[in-house]
C-alpha cells in the first residue's frame, strides 16, 4: 500500500466528494420514501448519518451508518413491522443505488428510535441498552441528516435542550456540565468497547489486524468527534446557553478546531501539527479495508501508527486542557 506523498488537500477531496454522495443519497431516500402509498408515509421521520460520510471524511470504501428517529414514545405512536419493513426497504434500495457497500455491523443499527424514548432514559439504567445512548451522542457529535432536514433539526434540538433545562436560573454564568460529562462518558465508553473486544491479542492474524486498525480509529477520529465538540464549546465562553452547543454539533469536527485556529492564533500552531498528522490518517484508512489491515499487520507500520496516534492523543489533550483552562471548564473536566 502506497502512501501519497502530498497530504495538504485530502481534507478538500474527501469534503467535497462525500458531499456530493450525501447530496445524491438525500435525493434517493427522498425519491423511494415518497413513492410509497400514502398509508406507509410516516411524516415524522428523521434518517441521520454518521461515521466518516457524516464527518466528510469517507472514501468509496466507507460503510454508510444510519439512524432512523421518529417523534414522541414508542408506546404511544408504534410504527407498525410491515411499515418498517418497507421504509427500510426503500432505504436499502437507495443505498445500493447509490453504490454504499453494505450497511455496517450488518445493519445491527438499522432500527427505530422515538426522541422521547431516547431522552427519557437520559442517565438511567437503560440508555445503553435501548441504544439511545450511542444514537443522541452520534446526532449531536457527528451527523448530517439523509432525510426530512426539518425533523432531523427538531430533534437534535430537542435533545440538546434537555441538557439546559436549567439554563433559565443560571442565564448569566450557565456552564453546560451536564451535556459535557455526557460526552466524556461516551469517550469512555468507546475505550472500555474497544478493551471489551481487544481483537488485537487474538490468535488470529486478521482480527489481530482488525483490532489494531480499530485502536487506531479510537485515538484519531473517535477521540475526535468527542474532544473537538468539547473544545469548540468550552471555546464559545463560560457562559453559554443550547443555541452554543447547537452551533458546535452543525460543525463537522474538523471544522470546529478550524474555526478555534482562525480566531486564536495562540492555537493555530498546534492545530495545524494535529491536522498534518490527522491527514495521514486519512490517508492510510482510506484504502481497501483489506490493503489497510494487511499495511497494519505489519509491525514496523504499526509501531509508526501509533507512534503519530500517540503525538495526536498529546497535542489534543494539551489544547483541551488550554481552552479549558481559559474559560473556567478545567475543574468540570477532572472532577
Amino acid at each position: 500500500m502506497e502512501i501519497s506523498g502530498s497530504l495538504h488537500d485530502i481534507f478538500a477531496e474527501r469534503f467535497a466528494n462525500a458531499e456530493q454522495r450525501i447530496e445524491s443519497l438525500r435525493q434517493a431516500l427522498s425519491t423511494k420514501l415518497s413513492s410509497l402509498p400514502p398509508s406507509d408515509h410516516h411524516p415524522e421521520l428523521a434518517i441521520y448519518a454518521t461515521g466518516s460520510l457524516a464527518r466528510r471524511e469517507a472514501t468509496e470504501n466507507s460503510d454508510l451508518d444510519a439512524f432512523f428517529m421518529l417523534s414522541h414514545c414508542e408506546a404511544d405512536r408504534p410504527i407498525g413491522r410491515i411499515r418498517d419493513v418497507k421504509i427500510l426497504n426503500a432505504v436499502l434500495e437507495a443505498t445500493d443505488e447509490n453504490g454504499f457497500p453494505d450497511f455496517s455491523n450488518d445493519g445491527v443499527y438499522l432500527k427505530f428510535l422515538h426522541v422521547e424514548d431516547v431522552i427519557k432514559h437520559i442517565g438511567g439504567r437503560e440508555d445503553d441498552y435501548v441504544n439511545a445512548f450511542t444514537s443522541r451522542m452520534l446526532m449531536m457529535l457527528e451527523s448530517c441528516w439523509l432525510y426530512n432536514e426539518d425533523q432531523y433539526t427538531l430533534f437534535r434540538r430537542k435533545l440538546i435542550d434537555v441538557y439546559f433545562d436549567d439554563f433559565h436560573d443560571h442565564s448569566k454564568d450557565f456552564k453546560p456540565i451536564f451535556l459535557l460529562n455526557d460526552i466524556l462518558r461516551f469517550w469512555r465508553t468507546l475505550c472500555l468497547n474497544y478493551e471489551s473486544s481487544r481483537q488485537w491479542r487474538s490468535d488470529d492474524d486478521l482480527k489481530r489486524a482488525k483490532g489494531h486498525l480499530d485502536n487506531l480509529k479510537l485515538k484519531f477520529s473517535r477521540l475526535n468527534i468527542c474532544f473537538s465538540y468539547i473544545c469548540h464549546l468550552m471555546f464559545q465562553g463560560n457562559a453559554l446557553n443550547a443555541e452554543s452547543a447547537i452551533s458546535t454539533s452543525s460543525m463537522t469536527p474538523w471544522q470546529r478546531l478550524d474555526y478555534i485556529a482562525d480566531i486564536n492564533p495562540v492555537h493555530a500552531k498546534q492545530i495545524s501539527l494535529m491536522r498534518e498528522l490527522y491527514s495521514w490518517f486519512l490517508d492510510i484508512t482510506g484504502h481497501p479495508k483489506e490493503e489497510t489491515l494487511h499495511w497494519i499487520s505489519i509491525e514496523d507500520n504499526r509501531i509508526d501508527a501509533f507512534s503519530k496516534a500517540d503525538t495526536y492523543i498529546g497535542e489534543m489533550g494539551k489544547l483541551t486542557k488550554s481552552i479549558a483552562d481559559e474559560n473556567g471548564y478545567l475543574r468540570y473536566l477532572i472532577v
